[in-house]
């Protein structure tokens, strides 16, 4: 076999491999030190990468039946497997388009889900904006599923060797530029988001560097996304495109996104376990162990114009306070305005 083959399972399953530790650690956060139930974006990540592990499978049934050889091209020329073969290559080509799809929004519906944690609810317009992404989201992939379903009919024209019968190449190609801008439209809305809040909030440092390399990672994913369909798109119009190069191009892309969806649950294990100190003259919150205290904070203000909403809660009166881990200022926890963040004014 081919060292091009072996370099596309390998940089496949390694993406996949740090996915699994990255929702392994997000899980035994959520389970074991929260001691919480799993949210829904626990469980839309989760599905993400089995389906994602789904998808790459594809690639290993290609490398099997020397599909992934750099010589092998889309429509099987240079293919030197029998005809029984090659129906199944162009079967799984077609059905890996359900996969592949599933997997990208299976990504975004993860981050929108939490972000429905991190904007306030007193903030409605750009909550009407996050209902109108989750919107285009969900149309986005239907239409997609449809296009995939009904582009080439009947469905046995995706893997017939007659060429009068099979389906025309600018079908798919038709296909592929729709499907692939609603995707690209997406991840700019999705990723773009967070940014409407983010400048507002008043974040540990740690906690707002790890965020920006988040999504800084996503934006690289995003220009990850373009460069693989210009390639796409040159190689078709040249007639000179490899499976292989299908493979490697869209499950880096996708593998990323997993990891990009995983990534913000993990902010608990960023913060110190001395809590999160409010100085006058410093840009990170306090975190008052009792109500008392706070009161008391708040009575010691002498500034007429200074506001600070402060996590008051009567739970921890006289108790020692929550480890970092357990400290999650998005989820789980009721703010003053019914937000899942607390916003914190500051004197100047």
């Amino acid at each position: 076999m081919a060292a091009t083959a072996t370099a596309v399972i390998l940089a496949e399953w390694l993406l996949l491999g740090l996915g699994t530790v990255i929702l392994a650690a997000r899980l035994y956060l959520r389970l074991c030190l929260q001691k919480r139930r799993l949210l829904v974006g626990d469980v839309l990540i989760c599905a993400t990468l089995i389906v994602g592990m789904l998808n790459a499978s594809f690639d290993i049934r290609f490398m099997k039946l020397g599909a992934l050889e750099p010589q092998v091209l889309t429509d099987l020329t240079a293919f030197e497997g029998s005809k029984e073969d090659s129906r199944m290559v162009l079967k799984l080509l077609w059905l890996t388009n359900y996969s592949w799809f599933t997997t990208c929004y299976l990504c975004k519906a993860s981050l929108l889900a939490i972000y429905f944690q991190l904007f306030p609810k007193y903030m409605r317009k750009r909550r009407v904006i996050l209902w109108i992404a989750v919107t285009y989201v969900i149309l986005a992939y239907v239409i997609t599923l449809l296009l995939a379903t009904l582009t080439c009919l009947p469905f046995d024209r995706h893997w017939s060797l007659d060429p009068q019968y099979q389906c025309p190449a600018e079908e798919w190609a038709t296909f592929v530029k729709v499907s692939w801008t609603l995707h690209f439209a997406g991840d700019l809305q999705v990723f773009g988001l967070p940014w409407l809040i983010v400048p507002e909030l008043q974040l540990q440092r740690s906690l707002r560097i790890g965020m920006y390399c988040t999504f800084l990672i996503g934006f690289i994913n995003i220009a990850f996304t373009i460069t693989a369909f210009i390639k796409v798109q040159i190689a078709t119009k040249n007639s000179e495109l490899p499976i292989y190069a299908i493979g490697l191009w869209t499950n880096v892309d996708v593998n990323l996104s997993i990891i990009v969806a995983s990534l913000p649950s993990l902010r608990p294990y960023l913060r110190g376990r001395q809590g999160l100190k409010y100085a006058d003259n410093s840009n990170s919150y306090v975190k008052p162990k009792s109500a008392a205290q706070t009161i008391s904070r708040l009575n010691a203000v002498d500034k007429p114009d200074c506001t600070v909403k402060a996590f008051a809660s009567s739970a921890n009166n006289g108790l020692p306070e929550t480890p970092h881990w357990r400290d999650d200022s998005w989820e789980n926890r009721s703010r003053s305005n019914g937000s899942e963040t607390e916003l914190v004014h500051l004197p100047l």
